[in-house]
Order: structure tokens, then sequence, then C-alpha cells
């Protein structure tokens, strides 16, 4: 949620997509996430930590499986609509 509020916030985006800029966000948020609770469990330092937390499984497949939901839900069920000037 953070993720999503800062990229609609300041409007970033990468191909014309902010949804490309949230996907982005949404990971490095993540491994954050992940290397605050790995780390400091650990004895672990910045490198190693977030080596530990890019590995780690469950954020790793949640994300692939959340990504491409979100992909299928944006361009596949309910795309943008399109202008009646803009070829198909």
């Amino acid at each position: 949620m953070i993720a999503e509020a800062v990229v609609f916030g300041i409007g970033a985006t990468i191909a014309g997509k902010a949804g490309y800029t949230s996907f982005i966000g949404d990971y490095v948020l993540g491994v954050a996430s992940q290397y605050f609770a790995i780390a400091p469990m650990r004895g672990l330092g910045l490198r190693k930590g977030l080596l530990e937390a890019l590995e780690a499984d469950s954020l790793t497949a949640f994300e692939i499986g959340l990504f491409g939901w979100r992909a299928l839900m944006a361009f596949v069920f309910f795309p943008a609509p399109r202008s009646s000037k803009e070829p198909m």
C-alpha cells in the first residue's frame, strides 16, 4: 500500500504505465520488510541480509503470483478503454 501511494503521489511511470513502477516499488518494499525480519534475527550485515531477503522463497513466490494476477487484471480482464481514433 505504501508503494502504491508513493507511485500515485509522485506520478511515477515506466513506459507510460504506473503499474510497472508500482511492481518495482512493491518488490523493493517487500525485500526491505524481509531484510528487517531476517537480518536482526540472524545477526547479518547489510549485504548478507539483503541477499538472504532476496532469496526468501515466500517473498519471491508471492510477488510472482501477485504481479501475474495484477497484469492479467490490468491488461486482459479490465484493459483501459481505447479512443475511437486509436487503431486496433
